[in-house]
């Protein structure tokens, strides 16, 4: 039989189509979301309202919204195709259809990093691990 899921909230803030979202309940519990209205928003998963047992607004007959974007990460030309999350949390790096990479520092919201040489879109992105990521930064 198969297990039945239930819409317990949402989460608000693109002005258009959600491309991808990251999600990493390690370390700083995030989750990133791209889109198409050239954005990427961040979540804090500590924040948000959560009951004892790990569900939203256990309860209530509709879902509720959550709260606002921890940040709102803007710098694209184009829409947001793909973000990925590092294993700590810490960093995201987004692709665009504007055909540049973008590496944030999520503590603060910043583009840490930006590689450039595309041509045309670049559509998904992979990442490094974390020891690699802070070796770059060092070397900036």
């Amino acid at each position: 039989m198969a297990e039945t899921l239930f819409l317990r909230g949402t989460l608000q803030g693109h002005s258009d189509m959600v491309t991808a979202i990251a999600v990493q309940i390690k370390g700083q519990a995030r989750i990133v979301s791209s889109s198409r209205d050239k954005s990427l928003l961040v979540w804090n998963l500590n924040s948000l309202a959560l009951s004892a047992n790990g569900l939203v607004g256990e309860g209530e007959s509709a879902p509720t919204v959550l709260r606002k974007p921890f940040h709102r990460l803007t710098g694209h030309a184009h829409y947001v195709q793909d973000v990925v999350l590092s294993s700590d949390s810490m960093f995201a790096l987004s692709c665009s259809r504007d055909g540049m990479l973008r590496l944030w520092d999520l503590s603060i919201g910043v583009i840490e990093r930006l590689f450039v040489g595309h041509l045309k879109c670049v559509l998904s992105v992979a990442l490094l691990t974390v020891k690699r990521l802070r070796k770059l930064k060092e070397t900036k």
